[in-house]
């Protein structure tokens, strides 16, 4: 008696942190920070698919370093044995094409690699406005502009709506991360995809397949072109983030420096902050 085909097994579930590239960068590879390009002090060695990935994929690798961790060297005299000790770091960007647009999509700590004025700012949160259901947030993050500064983080490991959150008036708040549920009430768009989680990027979990991570990244372009937020999330939009080292932050510097002093910061700590009118 013939067995039945057993059926192969499912991929695994990897979470995905993927990064949307400005539109105009010369090359991908001035997405990374100059260190780890072609000729810096520790490139990433570019590594091509064998298969299974969107013509055009590319990944970039970098060789594993070694470092004694602090609390090692410090309590070494005490425990020899300390000396043993390493920490290794581990970096992987692989850049997916998408449409007409990048991704970078970063595995260990390859998101410390990336160039951030290559990156676009608020693409993940701007589609968790659009899509993220606000009766199913697991986190909130956010910082308010202005003399106080204040920053507020809250979890619910269950889920639940802003009120359950309390997180407060939400006027002025600059939003930095968010994470819940996908609203998948007008359809199942997105059913491939959990923990959901959204700051400059958007970070979910889901199979190893990248020609469906692709298919995925491209719905959620096409979601911030032609949906707005929601009800409960408009805030999310409210304030524009800038970046310490952008052209438009640098404007404003100068611009301060010709005006009486105020308490008003414009840009907050950080790479990332935002300006109020």
């Amino acid at each position: 008696m013939e067995s039945e085909a057993t059926p192969a097994a499912a991929p695994p579930k990897l979470r995905f942190n993927c990064y949307l590239l400005r539109e105009g960068l010369p090359t991908i590879e001035a997405a990374l920070r100059a260190p780890y390009r072609k000729g810096g002090k520790t490139p990433m060695l570019p590594m091509q698919p064998i298969g299974g990935a969107p013509r055009g994929t590319v990944g970039y690798f970098s060789t594993p370093k070694q470092k004694v961790p602090p609390w090692a060297k410090a309590l070494l005299p005490i425990f020899p044995a300390l000396s043993q000790a390493q920490n290794l770091s581990n970096r992987f960007v692989i850049f997916l094409p998408v449409q007409n647009r990048w991704f970078a999509v970063c595995f260990g700590y390859g998101s410390s690699a990336l160039e951030w004025s290559a990156i676009e700012a608020n693409f993940g949160l701007r589609f968790a406005a659009r899509r993220m259901s606000p009766k199913s947030l697991r986190e909130f993050r956010s910082r308010r502009v202005g003399a106080s500064n204040r920053a507020q983080a809250v979890q619910l490991p269950l889920g639940g709506d802003l009120k359950d959150l309390d997180v407060g008036a939400l006027e002025g708040e600059f939003v930095r991360r968010l994470a819940g549920t996908l609203d998948e009430s007008n359809g199942a768009e997105f059913a491939d995809v959990d923990a959901v989680a959204a700051t400059d990027a958007i970070s979910f979990r889901a199979r190893t397949d990248l020609v469906k991570i692709q298919g995925t990244l491209s719905r959620m372009l096409d979601e911030i072109e032609a949906g707005t937020a929601t009800e409960g999330l408009k805030f999310v939009d409210s304030l524009e983030p800038l970046r310490v080292k952008s052209e438009q932050t640098a404007q404003l510097d100068r611009h301060l420096v010709r005006q009486p002093p105020f308490e008003m910061s414009l840009v907050g700590p950080g790479r990332r902050g935002a300006a109020t009118a």
